[in-house]
């Protein structure tokens, strides 16, 4: 036997370091056993032996707390910076498509006095080129609805102009008509006399 910090069989020893490497640590009876080297046969086809580090890790076990919560600390500190990230980012890049949603709502609404879905940049070229789009969209229709309402007003001018001249001639005729009548009835007491 072996004494490692415990009692250890020197056969599972070396069953346990035979495939370690300079440097590889191996665990054994909650030792730490570092196979610092191997002493090697002069025909190199087996271990003669090794020279070892030992160390009990019992009295580690206020590090091997601090790793572990530390680790546990720094994963949940990890997942909390993508977390935010992703809605920071999410944010940047959902807020230009929201503002044209909203100028579309507008313009689907009838309210083209206050559309800008431009205004800002939001980094990327199709968004951009979108809110152009909109943009000119909502300029032709401005154009459309002013056209309309100039022509509206134009027809509504002429239908006045219209009616004005149907009311001069109605009134005409029946001016005529009044002079035909009293003409009429003039006739016959005329022809009598």
């Amino acid at each position: 036997y072996v004494k490692v910090g415990a009692a250890v069989d020197a056969q599972e020893l070396v069953k346990k370091l035979s495939g370690t490497k300079k440097g590889d640590a191996v665990v054994i009876a909650d030792d730490l056993v570092v196979a610092l080297s191997s002493i090697r046969s002069p025909d190199d086809q087996s271990t003669l032996g090794y020279v070892l580090y030992t160390e009990s890790l019992a009295g580690h076990s206020a590090l091997r707390r601090l790793v572990t919560w530390g680790g546990i600390g720094a994963f949940i500190f990890g997942i909390l910076v993508i977390t935010l990230g992703v809605y920071f980012f999410g944010y940047a890049a959902t807020k230009p498509i929201s503002k044209l949603v909203s100028t579309a709502e507008s313009i689907a609404d009838g309210d083209l006095e206050r559309i800008d879905a431009s205004a800002e940049s939001s980094g990327s070229v199709e968004i951009d080129r979108l809110a152009a789009s909109v943009d000119r969209m909502a300029l032709a229709l401005q154009k459309q609805v002013l056209s309309v309402k100039n022509l509206t007003l134009d027809m509504s001018e002429s239908s006045r102009e219209v009616t004005g001249a149907v009311s001069n001639l109605a009134s005409s005729a029946t001016e005529q008509a009044a002079a035909v009548t009293e003409s009429a009835i003039a006739s016959p007491i005329q022809a009598r006399f």
